[in-house]
């Protein structure tokens, strides 16, 4: 699949491995602070957190190799199928905290091999800065990208380095600073990706909404990913079409 501009978009990732981090979407155990700001119910955050794991697996897909990482143990062929990527491998998280769990799942995939974490908080993310994964891990040992919330969109490693996952608070606002911190204090060469939204609160929807109607309407939306984004975008629109305005600021 050549874009037009001359970008074989199946290789947009080059050889490192997309590992997609993904709970099965259960009404109340998903997006939980759309919930608690008392504008979503239960089961539109959990379709809304299917839409954009969907996109995200789906985009991965399409632009490299894509392993899924699923919790609960087991689900992993249900999980699949319902993203539209029934033919990618799944592994099983495990127990523990998410650092405990992408250790696993790191120990389980080939270790050899360069690899990327996402999860499904950020399904546009632009190609421009997914195409930037691979050569930073060509010259650096780390590439981390950033979100808005203080964690990061995606973690790569050029190798198996289990000490990025290790001394990180997990949920909290330090968690892209702890692993640029605990990885170049054990020597290893970071580079920062670009900065992008993550999606955690009702106007965090809106923003996202917007950015994909926006990108309806740029010559963007003739990349050979764009499909998922389309969906998303209707899906989206479906779902928030009767709810009331969302809050102007978090709760």
């Amino acid at each position: 699949m050549i874009h037009e501009d001359g970008r074989d978009m199946t290789r947009l990732l080059g050889d490192v491995t997309a590992v997609l981090v993904a709970r099965m979407p259960e009404p109340g155990r998903v997006k939980t602070r759309l919930v608690s700001g008392g504008v979503y119910s239960r089961a539109i955050a959990a379709d809304l957190a299917w839409a954009m794991l969907r996109c995200t697996a789906q985009r991965l897909s399409t632009l490299g190799r894509l392993v899924l990482a699923v919790s609960p143990d087991g689900c992993g062929a249900q999980l699949a199928t319902r993203l539209g990527v029934a033919s990618a491998p799944v592994v099983n998280q495990g127990s523990g905290d998410l650092g405990e769990r992408l250790n696993r799942v790191w120990g389980l995939i080939e270790t050899a091999r360069p690899i990327a974490f996402f999860g499904g908080d950020c399904p546009d993310v632009p190609d421009a800065a997914l195409g930037e994964i691979a050569p930073a891990l060509a010259r650096c040992d780390v590439a981390v990208g950033p979100a808005g919330d203080g964690g990061y969109w995606t973690l790569a490693a050029r190798q198996y380095h289990p000490v990025l996952l290790q001394g990180i608070d997990w949920g909290g606002d330090r968690v892209y600073d702890q692993t640029c911190q605990r990885a170049t204090g054990r020597g290893l060469t970071v580079r920062p990706l670009p900065a992008w939204h993550d999606v955690d609160y009702p106007q965090d929807v809106e923003a996202l909404r917007r950015r994909l109607h926006n990108l309806s309407r740029s010559s963007a939306w003739t990349l050979i990913d764009a499909e998922p984004l389309r969906r998303l975008a209707e899906r989206l629109d479906e779902l928030c079409s009767s709810l009331p305005a969302a809050p102007s600021t978090p709760p």
